[in-house]
């Protein structure tokens, strides 16, 4: 009787580490995977957000200056025609 209850107990104890090994290994693995997938979606997020906002800003800036330098050279061009003529 007490083989029993001895062999009945270490199974349990098995099972228990066992399952609670289980458990926490499953539990890391999803919480990594969560953390890494987080992280590079953010990263990417960021990197996308930040690529996006300079190449708007060096077109604006790029087509701004083109704007201006060309009205100035239009604006040149007239007067001088017109003082000529």
């Amino acid at each position: 009787m007490l083989v029993l209850v001895l062999v009945a107990r270490q199974l349990v104890s098995s099972s228990v580490r066992q399952f609670v090994s289980s458990s926490v290994r499953q539990f890391v693995s999803s919480s990594v995977r969560q953390f890494v997938s987080s992280s590079v979606r953010q990263f990417v997020s960021s990197s996308v957000r930040q690529f996006v906002s300079s190449s708007v800003r060096q077109f604006v800036s790029s087509s701004v200056r083109q704007f201006v330098s060309s009205s100035v050279l239009f604006f040149d061009y007239e007067y001088e025609h017109r003082s000529t003529t």
